[in-house]
């Protein structure tokens, strides 16, 4: 156990490379063009994000088992279906949205935007693998690239605006392909999932992607509704405030899939260890983004240069402990035997953000929803406990009776002589 979470927090690290982008977006490309750019890879995001649990999370529950690549490969199916109608949306949004007068003409911009999410989507097929084959060294070699890969090109094309932001995504995927299709393990589960034949329901989907549902609409989501309402600069005031507190994400030390692919086999000390974790890392979080939000006004400022953002956008630190909790925790749950409750919590999780959309204000529905989301979890964990705790403490002595009268009506049907239970000591 404490081997996989070591192993997870290299993971993340390693990952946590590729946030530095977002930092130096806004002064190398301009806020403005980075606005652009962040709004027209929205659609991809949200799709790619809809598609990467239901992958992550089966490719590792699902592969060792008998019929594991046949369920696979209906999946495979369903996601290339999706992957396909995302980069049709993103061409056709990116041609609405994209002014005629930037520096990338708008059929540039979307035919970038749906290379990225092909690319993506093959990519979290081959990572998925990886995380059920237990391929760490290959993992942290692809985040590693992923994360020099896309800094380096941005700042060689920063003259060529929002397309220089898409081009540098576009470099990084094909370096994580190159490391990943270098690993003969996974060139030979990924040929042998596309020769299954696809078996079985979509009645898994739901608990694998519900949490999923949350993180996407509190961080893609909001950034959309905000693409809509706002101008491009106060977009990439609103972006980088979810980017900003999202960094910290990367320093909770234990990665969901670790977690997921850990915990399905743990005893009880890996679960009591998993929940410690859980618990230290909320904990840092509130400090840290509790000191985010203090100085928040001007680190935005320093990291766009201008003041092209509200200063409530700071608020939004407040609700960052909640949100980085959601995926660590919903894995936790599914893999603990939970997965009703992540369900409930998604469904307050889509209220509290209605309610945000309905108020035209993105940083009340990122709140709101991250709050609501946790809040619902931990309720419903905790009455959980308490309802087994109470069965466990009544339903025990009941059941130790029921099973002393079975055995005295057995014995006084055989004719036997009961003897008398002698006294206590």
């Amino acid at each position: 156990m404490k081997r996989a979470l070591f192993s997870g927090l290299v993971i993340r690290w390693c990952a946590g490379l590729t946030v530095f982008t977002t930092f130096v977006a806004p002064r190398w490309i301009g806020t403005a063009e980075f606005g652009v750019a962040a709004t027209v890879m929205a659609i991809p995001y949200l799709v790619q994000g809809f598609c990467e649990p239901v992958v992550m999370t089966l490719a590792i529950a699902q592969l060792g088992a008998s019929d594991g690549r046949c369920k696979l490969a209906r999946v495979r199916n369903d996601v290339t279906g999706a992957a396909v109608l995302g980069a049709m949306a993103a061409f056709l949004f990116a041609l609405w949205y994209v002014p005629p007068d930037s520096t990338f003409n708008p059929a540039a911009c979307g035919a970038l935007a749906a290379a990225f999410l092909a690319l993506a989507t093959w990519n979290t097929w081959l990572i998925g693998l990886g995380y059920a084959l237990k391929e760490h060294r290959v993992l942290m070699q692809t985040y590693v690239a992923s994360g020099i890969a896309q800094p380096v090109m941005l700042w060689l094309l920063r003259g060529y605006g929002s397309g220089a932001f898409l081009l540098s995504l576009i470099v990084s995927q094909l370096a994580v392909l190159a490391v990943l299709w270098s690993s003969q393990n996974l060139r030979r589960e990924f040929r042998s999932l596309l020769a299954a034949v696809p078996a079985g329901s979509r009645s898994d989907y739901i608990a694998a992607v519900a949490p999923r549902i949350s993180v996407l609409l509190l961080n893609t989501g909001t950034v959309l509704l905000a693409g809509i309402l706002y101008s491009p600069a106060r977009v990439a005031g609103f972006r980088l405030s979810i980017g900003v507190a999202g960094a910290l994400n990367f320093l909770v030390p234990i990665s969901p899939q670790i977690l997921q692919s850990t915990l399905t086999s743990a005893d009880a000390s890996g679960r009591r260890s998993a929940r410690i974790v859980l618990t230290i890392s909320f904990a840092i979080m509130c400090g840290l983004c509790g000191g985010l939000f203090l100085w928040s006004d001007e680190l935005l400022a320093r990291l766009l240069q201008e003041r092209s953002f509200s200063p409530m956008d700071g608020a939004i630190f407040l609700a960052m402990p909640f949100f980085l909790l959601i995926q660590p925790l919903s894995s936790y749950l599914y893999s603990t035997g939970r997965a009703r409750i992540t369900l409930w919590a998604t469904l307050g999780c889509l209220t509290a953000f209605a309610v945000g959309t309905i108020f035209l204000d993105p940083r009340l529905a990122f709140a709101g929803g991250a709050i609501v989301q946790i809040a619902v979890s931990l309720a419903l964990l905790a009455r959980g406990t308490a309802t087994v705790n109470i069965c466990g403490a009544v339903g025990r002595p009941a059941i130790e009776a029921q099973s002393r009268s079975s055995r005295s009506y057995e014995l006084v049907r055989s004719g036997a002589r009961l003897e008398p239970s002698p006294p206590p000591q």
